[in-house]
């Protein structure tokens, strides 16, 4: 085993020549000037970093090094990287279209992170992946995979910590061996069926997205959610989940993100003043259900990290934004509620609305609101990007007294708004890429 002197391998600093020799013969415009110089130490290439007491190649970052102008592929054999004996680190993403034999990888016994996203063509999961026992985060996601997931599949991965299988096209039920970890993103797929049972045994899992697959049937039990106590993120929208919404969804203790938007959700949000809504909450979006009932602000006055509500396409959800007494102790970012039963004065009344000193995007279309059109919400300190208040009845003009200088989408069409656009539109809104004043006066 030699050594340079000056502190490269030479058999990694060989491999590595051979991956610049592979993205040559692919004719890629990623390759690094910097590789390759006679005696140069490989532990100082981009891209590359050295483990500082053995100097052996422990990270390599080869993401996004396939660049062509042409329809070449990148032909990479994975046996490549058996002379990185200590690598820990591996990004191989974004370099579709790739054709990797990636086998080779079971012999790094000490690869902790693997990213081979966005690179590869289809084909099932790769079973070989289960025997690289050591992967703490492993992603293939938008590779555009297909098949059902062996049950077996990540069984032997003890370490695992995050999982992304996202965008791709797999199929079939769930299986079990994926839930023995804290993060997990299946979004984008064809999965279909209920959710599991023993998924809601899983007391470190903390982050879940099954976004858009073909998952139906009502959400388990509050005994099955109770065993969730660290659950911070979870994601179910675009599937066809049905029945009420539990109540201790909202209530487990360290949720942040919830959403829920895009099902067959129906009846009554099952919360109300009394219920004690963790304060970690962030986001909740509950949009294009079928719930029916009431929603009151005054039941989310106390979240101080609230960002996000999206409340949009229920169209029998009666919406009370009146929180009398007090100015809500959150800042909203992002506040859309188009097609509600909405309160009718969220826009004529002073109202927790003028409170909201950090709103990037409103949207209260589709609500038949009446009265002027809210000058208010171009303060001098307005940070809007996207404004809807499309199909009201508002009145008046819009004529703002301060520059928007971050708004970019401007929808008020079908209201009753008069008058000319001001001459210095331009100045006005300096970002200004979308305007839609159709059907008014």
């Amino acid at each position: 085993m030699l050594h340079l002197s000056s502190g490269c391998f030479v058999e990694e600093r060989a491999a590595l020549m051979d991956i610049q020799s592979s993205l040559m013969r692919a004719r890629s415009l990623g390759v690094t000037n910097s590789w390759g110089e006679d005696g140069d130490d490989c532990c100082s290439w981009e891209r590359v970093k050295c483990n500082s007491t053995t100097q052996r190649v422990s990270h390599l970052d080869l993401s996004y090094i396939f660049v062509t102008s042409s329809h070449d592929h990148w032909y990479l054999n994975s046996t490549v990287f058996s002379a990185l004996h200590e690598l820990e680190y591996l990004d191989l993403s974004n370099n579709y279209p790739c054709s990797l034999a990636l086998e080779g990888l079971v012999v790094l016994s000490k690869l902790r992170y693997l990213d081979f996203s966005a690179t590869t063509q289809g084909g099932g999961f790769p079973e070989f992946l289960g025997r690289i026992v050591s992967l703490e985060v492993l992603a293939l996601n938008g590779n555009y995979m297909t098949g059902a997931l062996p049950s077996t599949a990540t069984e032997n991965l003890r370490n695992l910590r995050q999982l992304n299988m996202s965008f791709n096209s797999f199929y079939g039920d769930l299986p079990e061996s994926l839930f023995a970890l804290p993060t997990l993103n299946l979004g984008v797929n064809q999965f279909s069926g209920s959710l599991p049972a023993y998924l809601f045994a899983l007391p470190h899992l903390e982050i879940l997205n099954l976004v858009s697959n073909k998952l139906s049937g009502a959400l388990p039990n509050e005994q099955a959610f109770q065993i969730l106590k660290n659950l911070r993120e979870l994601y179910l929208a675009i599937n066809q989940f049905s029945g009420n919404i539990p109540a201790f969804v909202f209530l487990l203790p360290h949720i942040q993100q919830l959403d829920l938007s895009y099902n067959c959700f129906g009846g009554q949000i099952l919360i109300n003043q009394s219920s004690n809504l963790p304060s970690s909450f962030k986001a909740l979006q509950l949009s294009g259900n079928n719930l029916s009932g009431r929603f009151s602000f005054i039941w989310l006055r106390n979240l101080t990290n609230l960002e996000v509500i999206d409340l949009s396409g229920n169209s029998n959800l009666v919406v009370d934004g009146h929180i009398p007494g007090s100015i809500p102790s959150f800042q909203l970012k992002v506040l859309l509620l188009s097609g509600c039963d909405l309160d009718k004065n969220i826009i004529a009344e002073p109202h927790f609305l003028r409170t909201q000193r950090h709103l990037e995007m409103l949207d209260l279309s589709n609500n038949n609101l009446s009265g002027s059109m809210p000058s208010w919400l171009f303060t001098k300190e307005s940070t809007l990007q996207y404004l809807n208040l499309g199909n009201n009845s508002l009145t008046g003009s819009m004529d703002p007294r301060h520059t928007q200088p971050y708004l970019s989408t401007i929808d008020i069409h079908m209201n009753q708004v008069t008058g000319q656009l001001p001459d210095n539109i331009g100045s006005l809104f300096p970002r200004l890429s979308v305007l839609n004043i159709s059907s008014n006066n």
